[in-house]
């Protein structure tokens, strides 16, 4: 979980605003992930009052586990992952409660481009992002 924070919205947990970096919340990427189709007016429209209403109406844990379970973290030969578990079990063979801390950053980095940074398909890429997710886990203080 402090991998993809660190990540992904390092300020997520708390009530800080405006310290996104210009990324994409957690709350829009599952706004984004549950929708298809085109980039249109209309459809972001529909995705900023979404967001909206799940930052009013759900807990920021309730949110990031929505996020963690349906995130898409990449697909083997014979199906798409999508959440932490699916990735955890394909890649490291194990659940996420016995990830290691280099194996959950590297889970972490996926969300950023699975395909690019698939430790089977890419494993030097996977390492570089890694490293990464591992030096924002020190910056945003969840590592010594």
């Amino acid at each position: 979980m402090q991998a993809f924070l660190a990540a992904e919205d390092p300020c997520f947990l708390s009530d800080a605003s405006g310290c996104h970096s210009g990324r994409a919340t957690i709350v829009d990427q599952l706004v984004k992930s549950q929708h298809v189709g085109g980039r249109n007016l209309s459809r972001q429209l529909k995705e900023i009052s979404l967001a909206f209403a799940i930052s009013k109406t759900c807990s920021r844990a309730n949110i990031l586990n929505a996020y963690l379970d349906t995130i898409y973290l990449g697909q083997d030969d014979h199906r798409t992952l999508y959440g932490v578990r699916a990735a955890a079990h394909e890649y490291f063979g194990c659940e996420t409660s016995d990830l290691t801390l280099e194996q959950a950053a590297t889970v972490a980095g996926l969300a950023r481009s699975p395909t690019r940074y698939s430790p089977r398909s890419h494993p030097n890429e996977a390492r570089e992002r890694r490293d990464v997710v591992l030096a924002r886990m020190r910056e945003a203080g969840f590592l010594r």
